[in-house]
């Protein structure tokens, strides 16, 4: 009877292990900031790829834009198309709540350059419904999820910085690139293997000319962190 409870601790032990809670991840973005579009399409897209089980990611695309469109309309950092494009992912994650479903949309938008005139091809390859994303966009609904991620992102504590602003577990990342290793340090279950110190150090490192290079809130100009 002893050894059957120990056997029995032990297999329970192990579920609680692999069932621990995924670790919340939080992007703060804008349509086309290069800082946003590079990240999207490489440290986020390598970190999702490799832990991406047990991430809990929330997508917020708004970044240093002003305003709301209930308060008389939102204006953003590079202008009225990066406006359209943060709507329409919006929109995307509206219509496609899951990750499996919206982020090849948003790597394809993002890694496009110019994320709202790519839009119908990078749903439709992506087989996500266009015409829900379209009517989202240009009905109300889409203008309710713009005013819903300004309040979000307004009311980070602490304040964003600049975009991408990422917040892993609740503390913001001096450094967006180190997200896997953040991730990793955060998840408190049975790490996968990509969480070894050599793997997750390896798969963000870009070279220096590479980093990401941050748009500023409040100001015109990206610098690299």
């Amino acid at each position: 009877m002893k050894s059957g409870l120990v056997v029995l601790l032990v297999l329970c032990c192990a579920a609680g292990a692999f069932a621990q809670a995924p670790v919340s991840v939080g992007i703060y973005i804008e349509a086309l900031c290069p800082g946003c579009q590079q990240w999207t399409t490489t440290t986020f897209k390598n970190t999702l790829a490799a832990i991406g089980g047990i991430m809990d990611v929330t997508w917020v695309p708004y970044g240093n834009a002003q305003g709301t469109y209930a308060g008389g309309g939102i204006t953003c950092q590079h202008g009225e198309e990066e406006c359209k494009g943060n709507m329409m992912e919006s929109c995307v994650l509206f219509v496609a709540p899951k990750i499996a479903q919206w982020f090849p949309v948003m790597d394809c938008m993002e890694a496009s350059g110019d994320p709202f005139t790519n839009a119908k091809s990078c749903v439709t390859q992506s087989g996500v419904n266009w015409t829900a994303v379209n009517q989202c966009y240009n009905g109300q609904q889409g203008k309710t999820l713009q005013d819903q991620a300004a309040a979000v992102t307004n009311n980070l504590q602490p304040p964003h910085q600049w975009t991408p602003w990422i917040v892993v577990a609740g503390a913001p990342l001096s450094d967006p690139d180190t997200l896997q290793s953040a991730v990793c340090a955060a998840y408190t279950g049975t790490k996968p293997a990509p969480c070894s110190s050599k793997a997750a150090d390896s798969t963000n490192v870009l070279a220096p000319e590479h980093h990401t290079q941050v748009c500023m809130r409040d100001v015109t100009q990206s610098i690299r962190l």
